[in-house]
């Protein structure tokens, strides 16, 4: 996380609490002491950015720098929740995959405090097949597809704090091939990564399928969501590469549904 001083090239980390000054011209550091990422505070508002990536992470704080706000970067949904008190900040920027608690649980603990404008960030492993918005967006006010980081999210979080919208920036085609892929949020390996990817890929179905899954929850029309499971792992063995142990995809809709019958 970072904290705003007078001196704006000055951040305090929010693992170890340490203070340190970024050197000028820098956007973002690392923490001397454990290496958290850490962004020069712009100008404007605060907004806090969760997701478990922090090569996503930097990307997104990125843009968000072009739109001259405050970037506060955390990996989960306990973080965002103490981030957000901590820094007053306006608005949240979260995965949809995004977990302790998850990124819905996160939105409603949000909705009870002074309000935060929330925009979800989702994978959309399979463009072909999520030709439409998602059904609720989990109470959020607005999502952006991860490969349009660069050229919406700025603008989407200025609109929902009534700000003037910032011009898109030019990003180098690296990096937008990095977003593209939609692996560099994985710097897992192994079964972890696995897991990883099945959760996110899991957590894009539910939003772009919402209602047939908590119809699925309740135990009425399981088919409905039948074609949507075999999607997830079809799209699971085709980013890994190679055979898969167990069946991931399964297990995180599983989760996923005990987690809507318990809220239903």
């Amino acid at each position: 996380m970072v904290t705003r001083a007078e001196d704006q090239g000055r951040v305090s980390c929010p693992s170890c609490a340490a203070e340190q000054r970024l050197e000028e011209g820098l956007l973002w550091t690392r923490c001397r002491g454990c290496r958290w990422l850490l962004f020069r505070p712009g100008g404007g508002p605060a907004v806090v950015i969760g997701h478990p990536s922090e090569l996503l992470g930097r990307q997104i704080g990125l843009a968000l720098l072009d739109g001259d706000f405050a970037p506060i970067w955390v990996r989960d949904g306990a973080a965002v929740l103490a981030a957000v008190r901590r820094h007053a900040a306006r608005a949240a920027v979260l995965d949809v995959a995004l977990e302790e608690p998850r990124s819905f649980e996160v939105v409603e603990q949000l909705r009870r405090g002074p309000s935060v404008a929330v925009v979800l960030v989702a994978s959309v492993f399979n463009r072909t097949a999520y030709k439409r918005r998602p059904q609720s967006l989990y109470g959020a006010d607005d999502y952006v597809e991860q490969h349009h980081i660069p050229d919406m999210l700025p603008a989407k979080v200025s609109r929902l704090l009534s700000l003037p919208e910032p011009t898109p920036p030019a990003w180098d085609d690296a990096v937008q091939e990095d977003i593209k892929r939609g692996e560099a949020r994985f710097e897992l390996s192994g079964a972890a990564r696995v897991r990883a990817l099945a959760r996110s890929i899991v957590a894009d179905i539910a939003l772009y399928s919402e209602a047939e899954l908590v119809r699925h929850a309740r135990g009425d029309e399981v088919a409905a969501v039948a074609a949507s499971v075999e999607e997830g792992r079809r799209l699971l063995a085709e980013m890994v590469r190679g055979a898969v142990a167990g069946d991931p995809i399964g297990e995180a809709f599983a989760e996923l549904l005990s987690e809507l019958r318990r809220r239903a």
